[in-house]
């Protein structure tokens, strides 16, 4: 059937809360509490990516401030309830993107996030990491000059 969600950042003018949404017929309701792993703190560019392997739950990747600098999370629904999936710790300079760019879940569900590292030296990184059922796996990255070609160097 039709699984309907809605990402929904609630702002409460200090912080805000990251919820996922569900339709249930006539009306949206929460898909659990709210996902920040620390409350009281910002976030940002949510991704959601559904698991086809037959429960068609979802995953959820974001950027949440720490205090310091951001963090990006990756949480998925299971029968149970949200699993929260260690820190990914991605290699961010002060011109990526913060977080995230790209997620995907694998055929057997596992989630695979992709992000583009710019660095000052003109150049692109684009990284993989892949969750193997108990840590983030990392792919080599790949570089490429910001030429005219180049610009374009974004996950999909």
């Amino acid at each position: 059937g039709l699984h309907m969600l809605l990402k929904l950042i609630e702002n409460n003018q200090r912080y805000n809360n990251l919820y996922l949404r569900r339709w249930r017929g006539s009306s949206w309701v929460n898909y659990g509490n709210s996902l920040n792993f620390r409350k009281g703190y910002q976030v940002s560019s949510p991704l959601i990516a559904l698991d086809k392997t037959g429960t068609n739950y979802p995953t959820i990747a974001w950027t949440e401030w720490n205090g310091s600098g951001y963090d990006a999370r990756v949480m998925r629904r299971t029968v149970t309830g949200w699993q929260r999936l260690d820190a990914l710790d991605l290699t961010l300079s002060d011109y990526a993107a913060f977080g995230p760019s790209s997620l995907r879940l694998d055929k057997t569900g596992q989630p695979v996030v992709a992000w583009v590292n710019r660095s000052t030296d003109g150049y692109s990184e684009l990284y993989v990491k892949k969750w193997d059922g108990t840590s983030w796996q990392s792919y080599e990255a790949i570089t490429a000059p910001l030429n005219d070609t180049a610009k374009s160097l974004e996950p999909v």
